[in-house]
């Protein structure tokens, strides 16, 4: 009777190592999840950021050849590059934050 006693508290220590083991494996594969999707949100902000970047280079560049004396229109385009610049640097100190 003492031996089953003992082969059940091993067998119950033993499953309870098992599914502490499961729900460990469990939460890396979640986080390995959330790794993936701010790395490829990540690339796709900075895929995004580069088009955008390119657009308004483009148009700076457009309103520079049309008229030199367009000083304002370039202003207003450098200001919104930089205030894009300035939601790009948030967005990317949130994602290293939720890292």
């Amino acid at each position: 009777m003492s031996q089953i006693r003992i082969i059940a508290e091993y067998l119950q220590l033993f499953l309870g190592v098992v599914t502490f083991i499961g729900i460990v494996y469990q939460f890396a594969k979640i986080e390995h999840k959330i790794y993936l999707a701010i790395d490829k949100n990540r690339d796709d902000l900075w895929e995004r950021c580069t088009v955008i970047e390119n657009k308004l280079a483009l148009h700076i560049v457009e309103c520079d050849t049309r008229a030199k004396t367009d000083k304002y229109s370039i202003k207003y385009l450098v200001v919104r590059l930089q205030n894009l610049e300035e939601k790009v640097d948030l967005m990317l100190g949130e994602s290293n934050n939720a890292d």
